[in-house]
């Protein structure tokens, strides 16, 4: 194949001649305007570039507000289903009988241990008038 077997010989001229052009080109009177064109056109490109990179930053900041805008709505929701929530509860909870969590699990002689804060608890709450929330009970009941 005639193609095959020029290809190097193609290639090598073409380089010599780029490296004549190099050479020979830069003295031409030509080539200061044809180098500033080009570099004008690069700069163009470049600017086109930039206002379509801006533009797609805007629209995205935007969008972004927008998301921020619907997300406070829906913490404001959330908030309101909250507080009618704990109303709710307040109005239908009372705080006089105790809450009991969990059934009290199986105590085997070797696991058990023997709570010291049972008796300085029960202490507290009986010398001090004040209402508390505390949550008694053995370990493995569901306390947490």
């Amino acid at each position: 194949d005639i193609e095959q077997e020029a290809e190097p010989y193609f290639r090598e001229l073409v380089d010599v001649v780029k490296e004549q052009y190099v050479k020979v080109a830069p003295r031409s009177s030509e080539f200061d305007k044809a180098a500033l064109k080009d570099l004008f056109a690069s700069n163009e490109q470049a600017l086109t570039k930039i206002n379509q990179v801006y533009e797609l930053l805007e629209d995205t900041n935007k969008e972004v507000k927008n998301s921020n805008a619907k997300l406070d709505d829906f913490k404001e929701d959330m908030d309101a289903l909250l507080k009618r929530g704990d109303a709710e509860v307040a109005s239908k909870v009372s705080v006089q009988k105790p809450l009991i969590f969990g059934r009290r699990p199986y105590v085997v002689e070797s696991y058990y241990i023997e709570r010291e804060e049972q008796v300085r608890l029960r202490n507290l709450i009986n010398e001090d008038p004040r209402l508390r929330v505390v949550l008694v009970g053995m370990r493995g009941c569901g306390k947490s």
